[in-house]
């Protein structure tokens, strides 16, 4: 009777541990590093990714910007320039706040946002040669909805996708002007 006690017990943990760990938040924390060479000098990289106008647009309502780069990405409420500027920001189905926090004009910009995804981006530009190489740092971390632990790997790599082509298209833009 003992060993069937026992095995029961077995069981009970077995099915509680599957239980928990179905219905559990799953929070997905990941760092990329991307880069790329774009032959054009740094000014003129810095200019598309943080000029007004230049790769992220006012779209035809006059009141979200909207950025080439990452299509799924809205900016509204720009507040200031430089470090401290504000804004807020909807990437995909996330919301939140974004606030600069390193402005380096032409070398290095930090952003970071806090809402739906907490994110700290960081671009760093550097002469190479005749070009710049441009390096992208994106820290990350989301909640992914109960019983969804075992889309983390997607999610990382839709991230990692989107970030590849968003540089794909900055340096295309880039050297195109």
């Amino acid at each position: 009777m003992k060993e069937k006690r026992g095995l029961w017990a077995v069981v009970l943990v077995f099915i509680g541990l599957v239980f928990t760990t179905g219905c559990a938040d799953t929070r997905l924390s990941e760092t990329i590093i991307a880069y790329t060479i774009i032959n054009a000098p740094p000014e003129r990289a810095w200019d598309y990714m943080f000029k007004q106008g230049e790769g992220c647009v006012l779209d035809q309502s006059g009141e979200k910007y909207v950025c080439e780069r990452w299509p799924e990405l809205e900016v509204t409420d720009l507040q200031g320039e430089g470090v401290g500027q504000t804004y807020n920001w909807t990437f995909q189905k996330y919301r939140g706040e974004g606030v600069v926090a390193v402005n380096i004009p032409n070398r290095k910009r930090v952003d970071i946002w806090s809402g739906d995804m907490d994110c700290t981006t960081t671009v760093l530009m550097a002469p190479h040669e005749k070009g710049t190489k441009f390096i992208m740092i994106l820290e990350y971390s989301l909640d992914l909805p109960k019983g969804t632990g075992i889309l983390k790997k997607q999610a990382a790599k839709e991230m990692e996708k989107n970030t590849d082509q968003a540089l794909k298209v900055i340096k295309e833009k880039v050297e195109g002007k």
